[in-house]
């Protein structure tokens, strides 16, 4: 009995600070079957991240698969999807913003996305400069994109939230999955999560 090929592919973002070990990335990894292949590594500066870099990292990442002789993954990326979680989803969604025109991602699950922050330092302001929004727009359309927003988020509350909500929303056509006290989704088995990507992977 040999064994099957996966036929979809999950690529990770984790945090700022970070690392594939923590918080709820390994119990995501062992909730998948074996039709789901699992991509993740430690990204560059996890405490200094740079858009750019992680971008880039991120976009080595699927070209490498994409080159393996074996892979799955299909060149136009239908059967790639993606988890990010804070600075991760924005890492996806600028990547996304620079895919060509032709590319079709399958989805991805956004883990305390956001457009603004209320207390953002010096850091993290590059994160809120705009991106090609229409371009996310147009690799995902008819896609799953879902951003998980905690109600008691440390990082965006009250009207910052409503207003991160919003430009999710409207700049890259997220459904909103609005949920009760997660914080900043920072705890080991949160199935928030793993419902919200499995159910975008349909497994």
């Amino acid at each position: 009995m040999h064994e099957l090929s996966p036929t979809k592919h999950l690529f990770l973002v984790h945090r700022w600070g970070g690392n594939v070990t923590v918080d709820w990335y390994p119990f995501l990894a062992k909730s998948l079957n074996e039709s789901v292949a699992f991509h993740s590594s430690d990204y560059p500066e996890p405490t200094q991240p740079v858009a750019a870099i992680w971008v880039e990292h991120l976009r080595q990442q699927v070209q490498n698969e994409l080159e393996r002789p074996q892979t799955t993954l299909k060149s136009d990326l239908s059967n790639a999807y993606f988890v990010g979680h804070s600075v991760g989803t924005q890492t996806i969604m600028r990547y996304f913003a620079e895919l060509p025109i032709d590319k079709r991602v399958g989805g991805a699950v956004l883990v305390a996305g956001w457009m603004l922050l209320n207390d953002p330092f010096f850091l993290l302001k590059p994160w809120l400069d705009p991106f090609d929004f229409d371009r996310v727009k147009t690799v995902t359309k008819d896609r799953p994109m879902v951003a998980l927003v905690s109600d008691n988020d440390n990082f965006t509350f009250d009207d910052v939230m409503l207003q991160s909500n919003k430009l999710l929303r409207e700049q890259v056509n997220a459904k909103i999955v609005m949920c009760h006290h997660q914080f900043h989704f920072r705890d080991e088995g949160n199935m928030h999560v793993v419902r919200a990507v499995h159910k975008m992977l349909n497994i």
